[in-house]
């Protein structure tokens, strides 16, 4: 499949994850692990390192919705100021699924497309809004650095962890290896040598496969209306 039509099908299915559609969620989920077991489970890797780098959210999520929105109490008498609600537990579980199917459908988009093929399905969707005066290129750029720098930014994040004192209370732990990556990171950006960033721009996908997100546009809809 061409990387355009990737990037496409994943757009459509974010905002399709979105909707938070019971039936739409659970057709997602069905597709996500269809997808996964093509590769026979070699971008799962991927999509738990990305479910660990966002537990917190998740945790956050849970917390705001369950214990902060109005409705009836999961646990009543003496309980009841401390208990989270059911619309809030509802709220909490349908949007953390959603955030799960992301990540599914991401790392196996990061797995089955090269970084070039990537970038380059992104600029290419892309031109169209330099005639509103946005800098594609520029926005391009940077998602090339950032790509390059992610690998870096983990290599210290384990430095970090290995050189923490480990009876140093957890926050000052915490504090102090993000300090260290912060320094290491200046370091490395400012010691980089100028050079040129080449974006390999794909040719337009061929028309036949444009009916793939075409009919998973028509599938999805017909889900949504008669499921």
């Amino acid at each position: 499949m061409h990387p355009v039509i990737r990037v496409v099908c994943l757009l459509l299915i974010l905002v399709t994850a979105s909707m938070l559609r019971p039936t739409l969620m659970g057709f997602l989920f069905i597709l996500a692990i269809w997808l996964h077991l093509q590769t026979r489970g070699k971008a799962l890797a991927t999509a738990w390192r990305m479910l660990q780098r966002i537990r917190w959210l998740i945790l956050a999520i849970v917390i705001l919705y369950g214990w902060f929105t109005p409705g009836q109490v999961y646990f009543g008498g003496h309980y009841s100021s401390w208990s989270p609600t059911h619309t809030g537990i509802d709220l909490a579980l349908s949007r953390t699924l959603a955030l799960i199917l992301i990540v599914l459908f991401v790392s196996h988009v990061l797995y089955t497309t090269s970084r070039d093929g990537l970038i380059g399905a992104l600029y290419w969707l892309g031109r169209p809004l330099s005639r509103f005066g946005v800098s594609v290129d520029h926005l391009l750029l940077r998602l090339v650095l950032t790509f390059e720098f992610l690998g870096h930014i983990e290599g210290l994040l384990r430095e970090s962890a290995i050189s923490a004192k480990q009876h140093v209370p957890y926050w000052q732990r915490l504090t102090r290896r993000l300090a260290y990556v912060f320094e290491q990171t200046l370091q490395k950006a400012e010691s980089q040598p100028l050079r040129d960033v080449l974006i390999v721009v794909p040719d337009a996908p061929d028309r036949k496969q444009w009916l793939i997100p075409l009919g998973f546009i028509i599938l999805l809809i017909l889900i949504a209306r008669f499921g």
